[in-house]
């Protein structure tokens, strides 16, 4: 009988020292991929806002270059915009 009890312990021994590592590694595999998550989404949320700020800086550029004066005082572009979406009607 001694044994038998002898025998249970080292199970329920191995048992606990497997279930703590797996435990330890869900818990290092949460937080790395919620710690990657974040970062790709910061990242990808910076590429898209300064994509963004480039094209309108770029469009305001190309704009105030071809923007003129008449004797009236309107304002008016003396060359279309490179952009066709300036150009299609309706586009938005």
């Amino acid at each position: 009988m001694a044994g038998s009890a002898r025998g249970l312990t080292q199970k329920s021994h191995l048992g606990s020292l497997g279930s703590r590592m797996i435990l330890t590694a869900a818990a290092w595999i949460t937080l790395l991929l919620l710690g990657g998550g974040y970062a790709l989404d910061r990242v990808l949320t910076n590429v898209i806002i300064q994509n963004n700020d480039d094209t309108i800086d770029n469009v305001l550029t190309q704009m105030i270059a071809s923007a003129e004066v008449d004797e009236t005082g309107e304002i008016f572009l003396n060359r279309e915009p490179s952009d066709p979406r300036f150009v299609t009607p309706n586009s938005g």
